[in-house]
């Protein structure tokens, strides 16, 4: 059996015509997979990406696993039958999941400061604190 180098295997920055990064990576691993070339063990590190990454494109892990493991599709054929499957990513999913490669994910909106100084005070003096009105009725 031959195996591959992790790092023949295609960068998470790579993109294809979806614009998803890790796409390309995750659909080279699991061929690699499917064919013996790459340990069930090896980038096991990578699980919970390729995770988020079928989430964020709207794909479930088995439905996706069966479809590369029968169809061995060329990278274009992958990314063919999610626009197939899916009606195409979400868009502002995909920025999000897309930012983890940036450094984390930014937002043009400045978010909502949920506690205040004093419930912080509370948190830190007592370990626990009341949110009134967190649940509506």
């Amino acid at each position: 059996m031959t195996t591959v180098a992790p790092t023949d295997i295609p960068s998470s920055q790579e993109t294809g015509k979806l614009q998803v990064k890790h796409l390309k990576r995750y659909w080279n691993k699991a061929l690699l997979k499917r064919d013996g070339k790459l340990g069930l063990d090896e980038l096991s590190d990578e699980w919970t990406t390729d995770r988020t990454l079928l989430h964020a494109l709207g794909l479930g892990l088995e439905q996706t696993v069966k479809y590369v493991y029968h169809t061995a599709p060329a990278f274009d054929e992958f990314e063919d039958w999610i626009i197939a499957v899916t009606g195409g990513p979400d868009s502002e999913k995909i920025a999000r999941f897309n930012s983890l490669f940036n450094g984390g994910i930014k937002t043009d909106t400045q978010i909502e400061k949920v506690l205040s100084d004093a419930d912080l005070a509370f948190w830190d003096e007592n370990g626990y604190i009341i949110l009134r009105n967190a649940v509506s009725k």
